[in-house]
């Protein structure tokens, strides 16, 4: 993968840089897993997404916070809206890990 392909594909996720290859060719518009990075194999980050991560974490519990209150919607699209607790997991775990990293 070219110098310039690896920028393509870092470009979309600010939590830290994605590189699928079939993402990165279709120019960021080609994610199968529609932007949920942190799930993706070809997702890593490092210390310095350490705020970004706190920032994205801070996110999904207040859009969960949110979608459990008084919120007119439908099961399904609840649902689908919903931060899952292993999406929320995964979040700690990395912040946990960079933490553990940038210490060590």
């Amino acid at each position: 993968m070219t110098e310039s392909e690896l920028a393509v594909g870092a470009g979309g996720v600010v939590t830290g840089p994605g590189v699928a290859p079939g993402n990165v060719a279709a120019g960021g518009h080609a994610c199968p897993l529609r932007f949920r990075c942190l799930g993706c194999e070809h997702f890593s980050t490092d210390v310095s997404y350490l705020p970004d991560l706190h920032a994205h974490l801070a996110d999904l519990l207040r859009s969960r916070e949110r979608l459990m209150s008084a919120f007119e919607a439908d099961e399904w699209a609840r649902s689908q809206a919903m931060p899952s607790d292993e999406e929320i997991g995964r979040v700690r775990g990395l912040i946990d890990r960079v933490t553990t990293t940038s210490i060590s």
